[in-house]
């Protein structure tokens, strides 16, 4: 079973149980198991939390440790079951297609940077930037055609895994990135009339 298709509840103990396998490396601090390990574990304390924003940090947590162990491929699954109702005008719905949005615009960048610098001589372009880099702009294509199908929590895991994929491979910052999405969730949450929650020192940096 998928970590992400258990009950929420469930999910924090199995991937707790998992990060507790892995062994900190030579990455930046919000790559590192020890991180994801702080990060969940603040999650599974914080039911004051909105629940999208738990969900994509779990969802973070199994994007970075699917890009960095590709063997896993029971860890995070994408084939949620569908609902028959349409969330498309659900404000975290629609929040999390403009952050969408703004992933795919910044994967469409990065292709026509790799693709101009593979013509130089001096180029470190390799086929595997650019299998990984289409396999996220597919992700991202596909988050966004299920977003109104799967509910807010799905949806927010997705975001979120998309983010943590991004950032492994380094086509994300995780301070710009949450700089340009804390606006946007947060006046979905205005709309739905809750209050914008603070930020969480997760570290020396904030999440």
């Amino acid at each position: 079973m998928s970590f992400n298709l258990l009950p929420l509840e469930e999910q924090f103990p199995a991937l707790l149980a998992y990060l507790d396998t892995l062994t900190n490396e030579n990455h930046p601090e919000e790559m590192r198991p020890s991180y994801l390990r702080r990060l969940v574990m603040e999650a599974s304390h914080r039911p004051d939390l909105p629940r999208d924003k738990i969900c994509r940090w779990l969802g973070y947590s199994y994007g970075i440790i699917m890009a960095r162990h590709p063997n896993l491929t029971r860890i995070f699954s994408f084939n949620e079951p569908k609902f028959g109702e349409d969330f498309s005008g659900h404000p975290i719905v629609r929040a999390s297609l403009q952050v969408l949005g703004n992933l795919h615009s910044t994967m469409l960048r990065r292709q026509k940077l790799m693709a101009s610098d593979g013509d130089r001589p001096d180029s470190h372009y390799t086929e595997d930037n650019d299998h990984v880099s289409n396999l996220i702009e597919k992700l991202i294509e596909d988050a966004m055609l299920d977003a109104k199908y799967i509910g807010v929590n799905a949806l927010s895991l997705r975001v979120g895994f998309i983010q943590g994929y991004m950032v492994s491979y380094h086509f994300l910052d995780v301070s710009e990135e949450r700089n340009i999405t804390r606006p946007i969730f947060h006046k979905a949450y205005e709309e739905l009339g809750i209050r914008p929650p603070k930020s969480v020192a997760i570290s020396k940096r904030e999440a």
